[in-house]
């Protein structure tokens, strides 16, 4: 089997949280969804796999590889083979234009290139270039600077600038959060031609967890307990899917069901409902007859709602 990016026992304390003990390995031309609540250690774990936070110390350790280029031994190489779109923009935001990004950031990448760059650009429809009017009524054009630009505006800058590097593995952090629908249907569509040929893989980080089933293989769910981020599931969707049940139905119904089946329930005046894990089998007909498979969204509220583990 071959493995694009391989992730074993990873540890990093940030202040007052530890990411503990995360493992995974991600093969080529697959999407892996990272969801979890805020606070949980996405981002530590994202920037931990960027080389932005540093595995090698005291109280943190692991080995992330990708390629097998190791994230600590082979530095340089291993940062090339990755391109990221964050929340955060990386890049010096201000009187840079999206071309200055590039001449400036581009000579880091060996695969870096500029035509592809601009060609992108243009299919973004980021408007680099502005056009001011004189009082002699001519025009001039003078590049638009990352500052004047909107945030959804410069999320494609780095999609843009990602995809001229031809990277291995391609990180997203939060990334659609600020853009519009038409362009985040786009980004969907995008994402799944980036692995379509195989030879790349994406890792997907969000707090909109309906996201993920449009288009990720498997999901990574961390969740945090005290100050400690670790991995609730790892695994397809469908696989986590299958685990669950929704019932919905009267109480009388609902009773039926054992207490060490229910992970957690919902109920108000005129509607009940509850999420259960396995034993599907054993319950009666009438409680099958009410069963659902439920979405990711539904299977993370019962459980970070504190009812089960």
């Amino acid at each position: 089997m071959c493995i694009l990016i391989s992730c074993k026992n990873l540890t990093k304390k940030h202040g007052d949280f530890k990411l503990n003990d995360i493992n995974f390995n991600l093969e080529p031309g697959y999407i892996l969804g990272v969801i979890g609540k805020n606070g949980a250690g996405k981002t530590t774990l994202l920037r931990s796999i960027l080389g932005s936070y540093r595995i090698d110390t005291k109280e943190s350790g692991g080995q992330i590889s990708i390629s097998g280029k190791d994230s600590v031994k082979d530095l340089i190489e291993y940062r090339n083979q990755i391109g990221f779109i964050l929340q955060d923009n990386p890049f010096a935001v201000g009187m840079v234009t999206a071309l200055e990004i590039a001449e400036v950031y581009g000579r880091y990448y060996e695969k870096f290139d500029m035509k592809l760059y601009k060609e992108l650009l243009e299919e973004y429809k980021v408007p680099y270039m502005k056009i001011k009017t004189a009082k002699n009524g001519r025009t001039a054009k003078t590049q638009k600077t990352l500052s004047d630009l909107s945030t959804g505006e410069q999320i494609r800058v780095q999609l843009a600038f990602a995809r001229a590097c031809h990277p291995k593995l391609y990180v997203f952090d939060e990334a659609t959060g600020n853009l519009d629908v038409e362009f985040r249907e786009k980004l969907y569509r995008d994402i799944r031609e980036l692995t379509a040929t195989g030879e790349c893989s994406v890792i997907y980080a969000t707090h909109l967890v309906e996201e993920m089933e449009e288009f990720a293989d498997y999901v990574l769910w961390i969740r945090k307990k005290e100050n400690e981020g670790y991995v609730h599931y790892y695994g397809t969707i469908d696989e986590l899917k299958d685990e669950y049940r929704i019932v919905e139905a009267d109480m009388n119904v609902i009773n039926q069901i054992p207490k060490e089946f229910i992970v957690g329930v919902k109920s108000g005046e005129n509607h009940h409902e509850v999420l259960i894990r396995a034993g599907f089998a054993e319950l009666g007909e009438e409680v099958k007859a009410t069963m659902r498979y439920p979405d990711i969204k539904e299977i993370m509220y019962y459980v970070e709602k504190g009812k089960g583990k």
